[in-house]
């Protein structure tokens, strides 16, 4: 675990306003509506024993797992990062990354008051998802189970929603119900099904309701 530098140690109230988790890989099979489940987004082990996700009964085309691991590893040395590519993704999880409590525990370490969550598997599958209201059952299972993870923080982690832009109507739905369930925020994905920015007059309801 980290030790706070020396230059924030005398501050109070420091707020990540950008703080990553990985999501286990058994999120969307428990937290999605049950007449998706059969699609739910899913880490598989394959033939070779490596671990691959799995989107809509496929995997991914483009999205290589073991690359979150990575990205999680910071505090680790080379040798320490080249272990963690011959575990698995919930293996080689970095402390913190999966358990609130243990991500609790870091923020101590780092003297961070607050963290605002935002996924890392969450980042990148909306890419290949064509199918609106598959997306839109992925993010709210998400959205779903983020709410679950930072409640019992004492409001230390702040769970930010995902919205996926797929459908205007849709997403406008979740947003509300998302924040009426706990989440504080939320976040769409730089790339969207419809091939449209966030500002196109099809996301105008989703984001008006951001606004309001």
């Amino acid at each position: 675990m980290a030790n706070p530098s020396p230059k924030l140690a005398g501050y109070k109230n420091i707020i990540d306003a950008d703080g990553h988790l990985l999501e286990p890989p058994d999120v969307w099979e428990k937290y999605i509506d049950p007449q998706y489940r059969e699609r739910a987004l899913r880490i598989r082990v394959g033939s070779d024993g490596k671990d691959y996700l799995e989107l809509d009964g496929r995997p991914s085309k483009f999205f290589n797992i073991k690359a979150l691991t990575l990205l999680g590893g910071m505090g680790r040395n080379a040798d320490q990062m080249a272990d963690s590519v011959t575990k698995t993704y919930k293996e080689a999880a970095p402390f913190g990354s999966m358990d609130p409590q243990e991500r609790l525990k870091l923020m101590d370490q780092e003297n961070l008051h607050i963290a605002l969550m935002y996924p890392s598997i969450g980042l990148a599958w909306e890419c290949e998802v064509e199918d609106p209201e598959l997306a839109i059952a992925y993010s709210r299972a998400y959205n779903r189970w983020i709410v679950d993870w930072c409640s019992d923080s004492d409001g230390r982690l702040v769970p930010i929603a995902h919205i996926s832009l797929s459908d205007g109507p849709s997403a406008a739905t979740e947003l509300a119900r998302a924040v009426k369930a706990g989440c504080k925020g939320a976040f769409v994905a730089p790339f969207t099904i419809t091939c449209q920015g966030s500002r196109h007059r099809l996301h105008k309801r989703p984001t008006t309701s951001f606004t309001s």
